[in-house]
């Protein structure tokens, strides 16, 4: 998109231009959905996530600077409504530290996750309890530290800590019993 055309979308964008907005939505569709799965349970989450996305862009595109890149700013929004829509819920979830082995060799590690494709990697995630679910997705896809997470979570770091490795250990359970079903199990 060059400089002229980008000002004219971001220009028909504070308007209100429904085509400009369809133009946006159709671009960045699939990017906010892929982003929307990871953090969500089913599909129809992420759905929903999508719609609240595009509702924020679209309200806020006045906030928006024009030295700032598009993309980042929509995938900025992603990730903060996932996280929004999920911390309401954590805050009924007690903050109990788990006693994972932060040390675990069994934990599931990025090069295992890099081995599989989307279509085996995204149930895996979606099947995740929630908290661990958001801790692994802000470490590992956001490349967040836990210190990071504690503070936009909040919770401890210590537990931020042990949801990871509950969440990597979950995933190695499964990514074993799955082998063991297809019968490749070394």
């Amino acid at each position: 998109m060059d400089s002229k055309d980008f000002k004219t979308i971001i220009a028909g964008l504070i308007r209100g231009d429904r085509a400009t907005q369809k133009r946006v939505f159709l671009r960045y569709h699939a990017l906010v959905k892929a982003i929307g799965l990871r953090y969500a349970r089913s599909n129809e989450d992420a759905d929903e996530i999508v719609s609240d996305v595009f509702l924020k862009v679209f309200g806020k595109i006045s906030t928006f600077k024009e030295d700032q890149n598009l993309e980042a700013w929509i995938t900025r929004i992603a990730i903060n409504t996932s996280i929004d829509k999920y911390r309401k819920k954590m805050r009924s979830i007690s903050t109990i530290e788990l006693h994972a082995d932060l040390n675990d060799p069994k934990a599931v590690t990025e090069m295992d996750l890099a081995s599989l494709d989307d279509q085996e990697v995204l149930p895996m995630i979606q099947n995740l309890p929630e908290k661990y679910r958001l801790v692994f997705n802000l470490y590992v896809f956001e490349e967040r530290s836990h210190v990071e997470i504690a503070q936009e979570l909040q919770i401890p770091v210590g537990t931020s800590k042990s949801c990871l490795a509950r969440a990597k250990a979950i995933i190695r359970n499964h990514m074993e019993q799955t082998n063991q079903t297809l019968g490749t199990n070394e």
